[in-house]
């Protein structure tokens, strides 16, 4: 077992430390866009793709042809995905599953094929965003839908349920949700589902504001702002966002060089995990060294090109452990996910979009809207919130189901207890059935009991009775 990936795995964000390493430690992941070459001198890793290797573009184009040509790419990628598969789609009310499933439904319709069979999670308890946006894109035509409610029960509430408990990897736990959508696409016959989950990556917004403001875009850039505080009322205001943007913008990367060499070392702290992981095994596998190299995948300096910063996004293994977790419970079900926005052309002209198709006049995915315009309902077009129902129905079925989480945590607690300290054991098994929602006990509890749970489906007796002797070593 490659138990650094377990103390990855206690510290969320370390997930995306590297595109390669596994939970068994002579085990490795294939990262994107590589081969691995087999002959008689034995087998060796090869690139056969790079970001980089997309050319740049100099063609100059208004707002209309930016989201004319997106919408063709999208409509290109989306019919290569359908080709040759039985697919549904999610569809969650936000853009990018609702731009998708429109896709997809248009070309079912140009081929005489159809409805698109949809996936959507919804909560028919209280009224909320997501799900009136799911019912305004579902009254289109070409669909037909299937509604999972969080407050259904029955073979898809338990087959969801038995699905956390058999995950391949601790990460895939979190993503309990998902099973029920893919159990009914299986049951559908359905071969593919698409999914826009991707979908946010590719129009980041990044470091554009101060990039436009370098070029004297002033009064651009505060109708952004204004736009933005408008949009999250709840965070700086518009004049607190202008003048942190202003700052960005005037400061030379030399100061700003000059002043992280003046601090201390930006060196990390076990004071990070939240006092999840056990201390000593935080320093076995050197816990500050792991999160260092996850900083490395980002760079230090604000980008001034918004293809460089672009390329950093969609290289970084946030990405692609986002795609293969995805992937594995999608598997579970004999189902297949497909990702057009992440077609390899698709790609490629995300690299050349201008920071004004990311951000307009406070909206984020400005190209995109301006794309589906026409195609999708107004809610979902000037939808920017992120009411996502996967965390609800998790608790849901959590509080469904408290007994057998607490009682799988306590029959397997000791196989935990050289990985995590006790007392966050014993905060996890003292989460009250009547938690508030999108509580940290809960997610805690259910971290807790899965990791040990798929500790025990890896342990032979051997292993265990090692791993319990640690324990004891550490504590005395």
């Amino acid at each position: 077992m490659n138990e650094a990936r377990i103390a990855d795995f206690l510290v969320t964000q370390l997930e995306g430390i590297d595109k390669t390493s596994t939970f068994h430690a002579h085990v490795q992941r294939l990262p994107p866009a590589h081969c691995v070459l087999v002959d008689r001198d034995g087998a060796r890793r090869q690139r056969y793709w790079s970001l980089a290797d997309e050319p740049a573009s100099s063609v100059a184009r208004s707002d209309d042809e930016w989201a004319e040509a997106l919408r063709d790419a999208l409509q290109a990628a989306v019919r290569h995905h359908l080709a040759g598969h039985r697919a549904g789609a999610m569809v969650s009310g936000g853009m990018d599953s609702s731009t998708l499933a429109a896709l997809a439904a248009a070309e079912l319709r140009s081929t005489g094929m159809g409805p698109l069979r949809t996936y959507s999670l919804v909560d028919s308890r209280s009224p909320n965003s997501e799900t009136r946006a799911v019912h305004a894109m579902l009254r289109l035509n070409g669909f037909a839908p299937r509604l999972l409610d969080h407050a259904s029960v029955g073979a898809i509430a338990d087959a969801t349920w038995q699905h956390a408990w058999q995950c391949e990897e601790p990460f895939d736990a979190m993503m309990l949700p998902l099973h029920a959508p893919y159990f009914a696409a299986a049951a559908d016959g359905e071969e593919g589902v698409l999914d826009g989950v991707d979908g946010d990556m590719p129009f980041l917004v990044g470091n554009g504001l101060a990039r436009r403001l370098r070029r004297g875009h002033v009064l651009e850039t505060w109708r952004n702002v204004q736009g933005l505080a408008r949009t999250y009322p709840m965070g700086p205001t518009a004049s607190q966002q202008f003048l942190q943007v202003v700052r960005r913008a005037v400061v030379p990367d030399w100061a700003r060089t000059l002043r992280q060499g003046w601090r201390p070392s930006a060196s990390h702290s076990t004071d990070e995990t939240d006092g999840i992981i056990h201390p000593d095994f935080a320093h076995h596998v050197d816990l500050p060294a792991r999160l260092d190299g996850l900083d490395h995948w980002t760079a230090r300096m604000p980008h001034w090109s918004a293809r460089a910063e672009a390329e950093e996004a969609l290289d970084h293994p946030f990405l692609t452990v986002g795609v293969e977790r995805y992937h594995r419970v999608a598997a579970s079900h004999g189902i297949q996910p497909l990702h057009p926005f992440l077609d390899r052309h698709c790609l490629g002209f995300y690299l050349n979009l201008p920071d004004r198709q990311r951000l307009q006049g406070g909206w984020t995915k400005a190209v995109l809207r301006r794309a589906m315009v026409g195609r999708l309902p107004e809610l979902v077009l000037r939808r920017q919130d992120k009411q996502h129902l996967g965390w609800a129905r998790t608790q849901a079925l959590l509080q469904r189901h408290h007994r057998d989480v607490v009682e799988r945590l306590q029959a397997q607690q000791e196989l935990l207890r050289p990985y995590v300290a006790p007392q966050a054991i014993a905060q996890a098994l003292a989460t009250p059935l009547q938690a508030a929602a999108d509580s940290d006990d809960w997610a805690l509890l259910f971290n807790l009991a899965t990791l040990a749970n798929w500790l025990d489906r890896q342990s032979s007796p051997g292993q265990t009775q090692a791993k319990v002797q640690r324990t004891l070593a550490f504590e005395n």
